[in-house]
């Protein structure tokens, strides 16, 4: 039985240890220039109109997708990004158009109680088909899931300081 018990620890520090490895070297010496999101807002349907008394009114048109405004849960995860109590735009999506460099938010395990707003860093494919790789900027690592398209909700155009 500790045999059993020893094994199953040494497999679990194993996949541990090289999941953390991986992902260091990869970070640290293949990751020059990281990706920045898509562009999803031609500048041709933004207008910046007067609005009296000096101030201005930012105005996007012509979006297919629903865009609404929110708060984002408090988690130090995407610091310097997002802060608690910043305001995140966000536009909804169904994943078919995520590109590595998107900040997106998507339900863990397709769970939409567990929503979670983080950067994809990698896109690969394995025996279920497309997944991404996430991860919040303030985190060391990389989330340990593999995001697939179909669990993105939406993908974020902006944030209000």
């Amino acid at each position: 039985m500790i045999n059993i018990i020893q094994t199953f620890l040494i497999k679990k520090v194993w996949q541990t240890l090289h999941w953390f490895f991986y992902w260091t070297i990869y970070y640290t010496f293949l990751v020059r220039n990281k990706p920045s999101p898509k562009a999803r807002v031609p500048r041709s349907n933004v207008q910046i109109i007067p609005s009296g008394n000096g101030t201005q009114s930012l105005v996007v048109e012509n979006l297919k997708k629903r865009v609404y405004v929110t708060d984002v849960a408090p988690s130090r995860s995407m610091d310097s990004w997002i802060d608690q109590g910043d305001k995140v735009i966000l536009q909804e999506s169904d994943g078919s158009d995520a590109v590595v460099g998107d900040v997106i938010v998507y339900a863990k395990n397709n769970n939409n109680s567990d929503l979670i707003i983080h950067q994809i860093v990698a896109e690969s494919t394995d025996s279920e088909g497309k997944y991404f790789v996430c991860k919040g900027v303030n985190n060391p690592l990389p989330d340990r899931i593999r995001v697939r398209p179909s669990w993105i909700r939406e993908v974020m155009l902006g944030v209000l300081y």
